[in-house]
């Protein structure tokens, strides 16, 4: 089977490394060398993909500087994608961020993950600024539209396979759950923390509204009042971006830039260090369809402080420390236990490799299960065909 990947939505987060990780696994492994391959890359993507030095020698391959979500380059876009369609003709389109804007004339699966699209909430939407209410719905509006076109679906939760059949209408086989797995680079690498001269506390996420990262300062703030020890927030937000300067204006405001620090955007094995160095992971979001990061705080052995909300409890269960959405005292009360058991021995890993991927799984496995599915796809619309 020849499949085409369409990765030229993706820009941050963890849809952008649920891109390269495929693509990755295509290029690599032995079950992608069953199939063919063409791709549709965004340059976030391609540029990640050449940090790990995969080459594309062989694979129709298109790379593109704009996305199709853009309208001021939309039609741009699409015509270029559509003319990559023709000329590798596939039997399939897999798009790994969705929706994703293009009527491809071949059948499509798009993995679906977007919880404002499938299962938003009020809390999410109170996080927002007075002229991003409208400005989100109407964004929203837009993706469902789009995303109601396609008839397959990958997506990660039950609760996100629902909101995609309300949007949809569409059938609940049509629909596959694929949960999310371990990246690949980390499988190897070290687990062992590193010794710091600062608790560390992680907060791995795109800056987006709903992941409540603007609140950090004022958790900075709290905290200090409760432990004497030395700590900082590492924030991931790309430099420049306008949540960066909100948080540096809160941060001086309150007095707190010994405690919190943003680093910047990180690649998969930066992060890896960052687990290995960190107190704790501190993830205040309130929307969600599967987060990584706790899979990936899981594996590294550190605890995560984060919202008593039920996205969070189905993967962490009772290992995470919890408080309920708005009650920033209670977040620095859990970042606290979660400094004192720090200090009262050495990190060890509290489940063994084995024993981690006997229970989530690997990534060859969410691979494998998403290749079944786009042969699944390929052989009931072919047969319908004829």
């Amino acid at each position: 089977m020849k499949i085409l990947v369409n990765c030229a939505t993706l820009r941050v987060g963890g849809g952008l490394y649920a891109g390269v990780g495929f693509v990755r696994e295509a290029l690599t492994s032995d079950l992608g060398a069953l199939h063919e391959w063409a791709f549709i890359l965004s340059e976030p993507v391609y540029s990640q993909l050449k940090k790990l030095r995969l080459s594309f020698n062989g694979f129709q391959t298109l790379v593109l500087d704009q996305f199709p979500s853009d309208w001021r380059h939309h039609f741009k876009i699409k015509r270029k994608m559509l003319a990559f369609e023709r000329d590798t003709e596939p039997d399939i389109v897999y798009s790994i961020g969705a929706p994703s804007y293009i009527n491809f004339r071949v059948s499509e699966v798009q993995r679906l993950t977007n919880p404002w699209v499938t299962h938003p909430n009020l809390r999410a939407f109170f996080t927002l600024g007075f002229w991003e209410i409208p400005k989100t719905l109407l964004t929203v509006l837009i993706q469902r539209r789009f995303a109601a076109r396609c008839k397959f679906f990958v997506t990660q939760t039950d609760t996100a396979k629902s909101g995609i059949l309300r949007v949809t209408k569409g059938s609940p086989w049509k629909v596959k759950v694929i949960t999310n797995r371990l990246s690949p680079l980390y499988e190897n690498s070290a687990r062992e923390s590193i010794k710091t001269d600062k608790k560390y506390i992680f907060c791995l996420a795109a800056p987006y509204r709903h992941k409540n990262l603007a609140i950090v300062p004022k958790v900075a703030l709290i905290l200090r009042g409760l432990t004497a020890e030395k700590y900082c927030f590492i924030l991931t937000i790309p430099f420049g971006h306008e949540l960066e300067s909100r948080i540096r204006s809160d941060i001086d405001r309150l007095g707190v830039s010994d405690s919190v620090l943003n680093i910047g955007e990180l690649d998969q094995q930066s992060c890896a260090e960052w687990y290995r160095m960190s107190t704790a992971v501190f993830l205040p979001t309130y929307l969600e369809t599967f987060s990584v990061t706790l899979l990936e705080a899981l594996y590294f052995d550190v605890p995560v402080i984060t919202t008593d909300l039920s996205f969070n409890r189905d993967v962490l269960g009772e290992t995470g420390l919890y408080f309920k959405p708005g009650q920033w005292k209670r977040a620095a009360e859990q970042l606290k236990v979660a400094i004192l058991r720090s200090r009262s021995d050495a990190r060890s890993s509290a489940i063994s490799s084995a024993d981690f991927f006997n229970k989530y799984g690997r990534y060859s496995d969410a691979f494998s299960e998403t290749l079944n599915f786009l042969l699944f796809v390929n052989s009931r619309e072919s047969s319908s065909e004829t």
